[in-house]
């Protein structure tokens, strides 16, 4: 198993995640996407326990994720994926829950798994009105409720990387057009309970609210105008069951 972790300007809870993953025997791949020299210190730091692809200029979460993939494809060919952030939003436990999840002996291997948060505790209104517009809108568009569309912490299995590679989208909105084609392409998305973290207020975040929002709602939009996909199941993992 393999976990990509795209990175903008980061801070030292990237080192500590790293380290972390690397302890619990997880490969570990880390995209620069375009930080700058004020930050090399901190892909140094990393460079020891992960693979490090760069970007000399940022293009975008999405880029990044799919310059991973092709890394992974290339480098570490047959292995499954883990995509996490690099914020201190996503805990150890639950990148390893998730990855266990998709690994679990028996499930299909064409299937997406996704950590979806709980919405609990002390959450920046914006965020968690935003989570709830984007849930209406995924659910006006395939007719499936999924809890948590804006999650960064997913699993894919290695047949599905080239799949996601052609997927549009450079930056915030690619992460949206994914689940959209997954529904579009009969994928399965499976969702597992993991812990709402929003440390200061969410202060870390690369997310423009405005800018980044209407990125993100311009293919649900146009998938809603587009109506009559074939539809997904979300199986939640409280009580597993066995897929079609």
């Amino acid at each position: 198993m393999v976990v990509l972790i795209p990175a903008y300007e980061p801070d030292d809870r990237l080192v500590e995640l790293v380290d972390g993953l690397h302890a619990a025997g997880l490969i570990v791949v880390v995209v620069d996407d375009g930080s700058g020299p004020m930050f090399s210190s901190v892909f140094r730091s990393i460079s020891e326990h992960a693979d490090v692809v760069r970007h000399d200029l940022n293009r975008g979460k999405g880029c990044a994720l799919k310059a991973g993939f092709a890394h992974i494809a290339n480098q570490h060919a047959g292995h499954d994926v883990v995509c996490a952030d690099c914020d201190g939003q996503h805990r150890l436990a639950d990148i390893v829950a998730v990855a266990a999840r998709l690994g679990a002996a028996g499930d299909p291997d064409d299937r997406i798994v996704l950590g979806v948060r709980t919405w609990n505790g002390s959450i920046p209104w914006k965020s968690r009105l935003g989570n709830r517009l984007t849930e209406q809108l995924f659910r006006l568009a395939t007719g499936v409720r999924l809890g948590d569309t804006q999650t960064g912490l997913r699993a894919y299995p290695a047949q599905l990387l080239a799949w996601a590679m052609s997927i549009p989208g450079e930056r915030f909105e690619y992460e949206m057009e994914l689940l959209l084609c997954a529904h579009r392409d009969g994928i399965t998305l499976e969702s597992l309970s993991i812990e709402t973290v929003y440390l200061h207020g969410n202060a870390s975040t690369h997310f423009e609210p405005l800018r980044d929002s209407a990125r993100v709602y311009r293919p649900l939009l146009k998938y809603v105008l587009g109506r009559g996909f074939r539809r997904v199941s979300i199986y939640p993992l409280r009580s597993p069951r066995t897929l079609p």
